[in-house]
């Protein structure tokens, strides 16, 4: 045996003890028609149509999903100052922003501002693409942030429920680890800790 007919023999090995290889080796040397061609290439861009369009309804669940428990967050809030606003001791308006995030694209969602004074407080969504939680929302003003997470406590909650069951908690810049539920008290402890009430 010559070197190469023997490299020709060791290739043909190789070959057909490679599962990828022999498919590719089969689709090359099978005699195709235009129509069995044609076939193949509109079956293969419907599935990919399929996919995009899965992918899309995807990320529209998610988006609105995100965007009404904002909504809820703002809502919970306003209720918690009512008295406050009607008392015209401070003013909340919500505004809307845009958001991208690359899983979900580009969407809007609401903010808010709140004002005692000179000062504000705004209440700036994030994104909902966040390691260890569903979604965050600053609570920003010259005295600095604090954080908002959409987050599972309950470490017995299996994780497919776990987003379904996520509840919004504090994280304080000195202690991210330690969340708080999102409690009227614990809004008011964030409330006069970023408008300086009180020091």
């Amino acid at each position: 045996m010559t070197m190469t007919q023997k490299f020709v023999a060791d290739s043909s090995v190789e070959a057909s003890s490679c599962p990828t290889a022999r498919r590719s080796i089969g689709i090359l040397d099978a005699p195709m028609t235009d129509s069995k061609f044609e076939e193949l290439v509109k079956k293969h861009a419907a599935e990919q149509r399929d996919s995009a369009s899965e992918i899309a309804a995807r990320q529209e669940r998610q988006q609105l999903w995100w965007q009404e428990r904002i909504a809820e967050l703002l809502d919970r809030i306003e209720r918690w100052l009512a008295p406050l606003i009607a008392a015209k001791a401070i003013e909340f308006s919500r505004t809307s922003v845009r958001l991208v995030e690359e899983p979900l694209g580009t969407y809007e969602a609401q903010s808010g501002v709140i004002r005692l004074g000179v000062d504000k407080l705004t209440i700036e969504p994030v994104g909902s693409v966040v390691i260890g939680a569903f979604g965050r929302v600053d609570l920003v003003s010259r005295q600095g942030t604090v954080m908002l997470l959409l987050s599972t406590l309950d470490p017995l909650i299996p994780e497919e429920q776990r987003q379904a069951n996520a509840e919004w908690v504090v994280s304080y810049p000195i202690a991210r680890k330690q969340l708080i539920p999102l409690t009227r008290d614990a809004f008011e402890r964030v409330f006069t800790a970023l408008f300086a009430i009180g020091e």
